[in-house]
């Protein structure tokens, strides 16, 4: 059964991401690497969330470069016998702002990885939390084991300085059944080492830019066709009149 990602995030809260047990990671950005974000989150208005795209799990969400990688560990742990799926993707800004404010998201930062665009405005997310299909982000041992193996591939000389695992991050011996897990407290999550995120920001800002522009040339266009079929002009008089 396939559960939505904001009931699987609570279940992170409430069963895995125990504070006491994983200490305190209110320092991390959703890179995790200590930076809150409220530099660049400042390069944008909230008023320019609304020309941003929905929330997409799909694999042509993803940057196109990060999406070879993501696509060829999803090969890799199918080989292993599991069926991973992305549950996480491209977040509109909206979307990521609703989860930290509900404290599904541990991150402070809007625009962080999952909320990225390239400069045209195409969905390109440059981080995904990839989860088993049937066991999501559940505290079972099948669950830990594809994490587990996740991590492996992911901390594999093929992959190590492409991606940052977020099993890296704050690692804990776990015990789930008659099995020990270390691992840390996003271990769903891959994300690229390309860019800096705050690079990410930059060409978000430059994404939401070409939306908005493309938006207001569209009712631009709209309003002077409009004009054409009632025959009036801004000033309400008739394009028909003559001198």
């Amino acid at each position: 059964m396939i559960i939505s990602e904001d009931k699987l995030r609570r279940l992170i809260r409430e069963q895995f991401l125990n504070e006491k047990d994983w200490g305190d990671t209110s320092s991390l950005g959703s890179g995790g690497s200590g930076s809150s974000g409220e530099s660049y989150d400042k390069l944008f208005k909230k008023s320019e969330f609304k020309y941003a795209p929905t929330d997409d799990n799909s694999i042509n969400s993803v940057d196109v470069n990060f999406r070879k990688i993501v696509s060829s560990i999803m090969n890799k742990l199918k080989e292993a016998g599991f069926d991973p799926v992305i549950g996480s993707g491209y977040r509109s800004p909206a979307s990521q702002l609703e989860k930290i404010k509900k404290g599904y998201s541990k991150s402070k930062t809007i625009f962080g990885y999952h909320v990225a665009l390239d400069e045209k405005g195409n969905k390109a997310a440059r981080a995904v939390d990839l989860v088993d299909r049937k066991h999501g982000w559940s505290s079972t041992q099948e669950a830990f084991d594809f994490f587990e193996k996740l991590g492996e591939i992911a901390n594999s000389s093929e992959f190590k300085d492409k991606i940052t695992w977020g099993g890296n991050w704050k690692p804990k011996k776990k015990k789930i059944g008659n099995k020990v897990y270390t691992i840390g407290w996003d271990p769903a999550h891959i994300q690229t080492k390309e860019m800096s995120m705050k690079q990410s920001a930059e060409i978000t800002k430059k994404g939401l830019e070409a939306l908005k522009s493309k938006k207001s040339s569209g009712n631009s266009k709209e309003e002077k066709n409009k004009s054409w079929l009632t025959g009036k002009k801004k000033d309400n008089k008739s394009w028909f009149d003559v001198k």
